[in-house]
């Protein structure tokens, strides 16, 4: 995408028309025109470089906590920074189309867009059916859980337009890990109880003592790490800065390790595992990379927990406990008794006035939480078992992505997303296949949120589903290159 000043007179004739505006403001409504100053940058910057746009638009989804600009009438979400940072640059992006047009995109974009659309005709239905059939109280909430998916494959389209040289990666790269030393700073801070967190769009002093850093919570925040995970497996076995990956490696793992997330902390050896044995070449070597990360991490992240005790717990006058201590709570003759008492009582009537019912005080309590939950969303979709409830009728939290997605959108709505994820599996295989990095970099992203995605609503947590739908645009990209032979070879990315 050029990145050169093209139209540059719309370009000034707009600064001139708002440095007007903002004399005129000045006398009367002298914040708005302080603000129209830092507006006027960003528009320039949109219009003029809109690559280096789309790289400040993705540090603001990683590093800035979600906070609402404006809140919408009678629902509990609102309009937020990097909301508007999106509508700008379509917007931008449609004007420039208008006037001369320019984009293309290939064979495989198309189809994941036109998979993606019958996903989305599939949720409208359902929408319009859940407030048909009364079970979605608020029309304008069901309608935003709508428009927020499509908000978040927008970002496909972003990483299309931004990757096109290899150079791009290599920035993109250097903003992640930045990014990762920033937001575990963010977090130890919160353990510590120096700062705290803000969840909901409101900011909490007494932050939990599972760290979420800016995210909206600890899962979402593990869900990030996970992402970009496959960076630094790559960097160490193809990069020139190995020791500086191994270091990345572990900070990742120690991150998912006090965000105390059991299934992210599962899927992270998972996809560790996954990638050194297709990275790495030599049986030996494999063994030896794969056992020394996955020991340094466990161990140097354990140790560090344990060095570290949480003040924030004590405030609130609980105990905390490592992610290892939250495994030994798991008792399975209990979690069997609480499952076959769940389905027996499952009710969803019931369920909508009183909430999520425990029983079983030596269960586990995030087990018990989901089953019950879980069962009666089951109960409840079989109301209308092709278009399911609706959108937003399962509220902010299932703590299951596909019990969501079954019960909102439906059998429909869940088979077409399956078929839409399983295109993207597919073909970043595909590309894993021919060493192109991109489509090793996806596939273990895919992996990853698959795994989490049992447990949390990992592509419902808007930061990690944009990043997802992000580096997915990337790998689109590779398919735009001409191919000499069946492998496509590449310089390694450091």
């Amino acid at each position: 995408m050029n990145q050169s000043i093209r139209g540059y007179h719309i370009t000034i004739v707009l600064g001139v028309l708002l440095t007007i505006a903002a004399g005129f403001l000045s006398a009367t409504q002298p914040m708005i025109a302080f603000l129209i100053v830092p507006a006027l940058a960003i528009v320039f910057v949109c219009y003029a470089y809109p690559k280096l746009y789309i790289l400040i638009t993705m540090i603001y989804v990683m590093a800035m906590p979600k906070i609402s600009i404006i809140s919408v009438p009678g629902t509990h979400v609102g309009i937020r920074g990097e909301d508007a940072l999106i509508a700008l640059f379509l917007v931008t992006f449609l004007i420039k189309e208008a006037v001369k047009p320019s984009f293309t995109y290939n064979t495989y974009f198309k189809r994941i867009n036109t998979r993606f659309t019958l996903y989305a005709v599939a949720c409208l239905f359902s929408v319009m059916y859940g407030i048909y059939q009364g079970f979605i109280d608020n029309p304008l909430l069901g309608f935003m859980f709508l428009f927020r998916k499509i908000e978040y494959f927008i970002f496909m389209f972003l990483g299309y337009l931004y990757f096109r040289k290899q150079k791009d990666m290599k920035t993109f790269f250097r903003v992640i890990d930045v990014s990762v030393i920033f937001l575990l700073l963010v977090g130890l801070l919160q353990k510590v109880g120096a700062v705290g967190a803000i969840q909901s769009g409101e900011y909490k002093a007494d932050a939990t003592f599972r760290i979420m850093s800016t995210f909206s919570g600890p899962y979402e925040y593990a869900a990030f790490l996970l992402l970009i995970t496959p960076i630094y497996i790559h960097r160490l076995a193809n990069g020139r800065h190995k020791w500086l990956s191994v270091f990345f490696l572990i900070l990742n793992a120690y991150a998912i390790l006090i965000t105390e997330s059991r299934i992210s902390l599962v899927a992270f050896f998972l996809i560790l595992l996954m990638g050194f044995w297709k990275a790495v070449k030599g049986q030996a070597l494999k063994i030896f990379i794969i056992g020394y990360v996955a020991l340094a991490c466990l161990v140097g992240g354990y140790l560090i927990q344990n060095l570290m005790p949480s003040t924030s717990a004590n405030t609130a006058n609980v105990q905390s406990e490592s992610p290892l201590e939250r495994f030994q709570t798991l008792n399975l003759d209990a979690m069997f008794l609480e499952t076959e008492y769940a389905y027996k009582m499952r009710d969803y009537q019931t369920f909508l006035v009183k909430g999520p019912q425990l029983y079983f005080e030596g269960s586990d309590l995030s087990y018990s939480m989901r089953m019950s939950k879980w069962l009666n969303y089951i109960d409840g979709v079989q109301h209308n078992p092709v278009f399911g409830l609706g959108l937003s009728t399962t509220g902010e939290a299932v703590d299951g992505n596909y019990i969501r997605y079954l019960a909102e959108s439906g059998i429909l709505g869940f088979v077409l997303w399956v078929i839409l994820i399983s295109f993207i599996l597919k073909l970043s295989k595909s590309l894993m296949k021919q060493n192109v990095f991109e489509g090793q970099f996806v596939y273990l992203a895919m992996i990853s949120m698959l795994v989490s995605a049992v447990f949390i609503d990992v592509f419902e947590a808007s930061k990690a589903a944009m990043v997802l739908w992000f580096i997915v645009g990337a790998m689109l990209t590779k398919l735009d290159l001409p191919k000499k032979d069946s492998k496509i070879k590449e310089a390694p990315l450091s």
